[in-house]
């Protein structure tokens, strides 16, 4: 009974040596806003008209913070203790918002849930948002996504366009993945305006 109680005794003394078991932290990453999106700016409002951006729509799997990637079985995967520091659409949005205002394409340039009055509503579609890695040595970032330009007096589709970026990740892991996904959705942003600019709205 002694030896027992003294094995039971050690088994305690060395769970609570081992002390508290730590989980890996979360790593949060998210999207800049490149000084490459100034690309085709103008330096006055081409238009005097106001337009709203929405934040773009997507599948359930690309409106959340994981952080995917997709393999040659094109399944789709999440990181494990990666995580976007926000969803991918709402980081887009403010992206695109940003860009086209320093783009001055319009006069002013509002979020969807502003109360003030808009000309145009951009709208848009997200199809892709995620790292392809096309063996262990290679990888690459791939957005795409579909724009609508709208008027918002009559609902009428002024024009639209599906616009896509596919960079070259540096590495293949999150963080190659990460930092090829900033570039292609500032290229995104930097093609929208282009766009926007060509259709020489007044």
């Amino acid at each position: 009974m002694y030896r027992y109680l003294t094995i039971i005794a050690g088994i305690v003394l060395l769970s609570a040596c081992a002390g508290p078991q730590v989980s890996p932290g979360i790593n949060s990453y998210t999207i800049a806003i490149s000084g490459s999106t100034d690309s085709g700016a103008v330096e006055k409002p081409l238009s005097d008209k106001t337009l709203k951006v929405s934040m773009p729509d997507s599948s359930s799997a690309i409106m959340s913070r994981n952080i995917l990637y997709q393999e040659k079985d094109y399944a789709l995967n999440a990181y494990a203790y990666n995580k976007w520091s926000d969803t991918p659409n709402r980081m887009l949005g403010n992206l695109l918002i940003s860009s086209i205002r320093k783009s001055n394409a319009f006069r002013v340039v509002l979020p969807i849930d502003s109360r003030g009055k808009s000309d145009y509503i951009l709208e848009s579609s997200l199809y892709e948002f995620q790292q392809h890695i096309k063996s262990n040595i290679r990888s690459e970032a791939v957005v795409r996504i579909m724009f609508y330009l709208i008027n918002n007096n009559n609902g009428d589709v002024i024009a639209s366009r599906e616009l896509s970026a596919k960079v070259a990740a540096a590495t293949v892991d999150v963080k190659g993945g990460v930092g090829a996904m900033n570039k292609s959705a500032n290229l995104i942003a930097t093609r929208l305006n282009e766009w926007l600019l060509s259709l020489e709205i007044r």
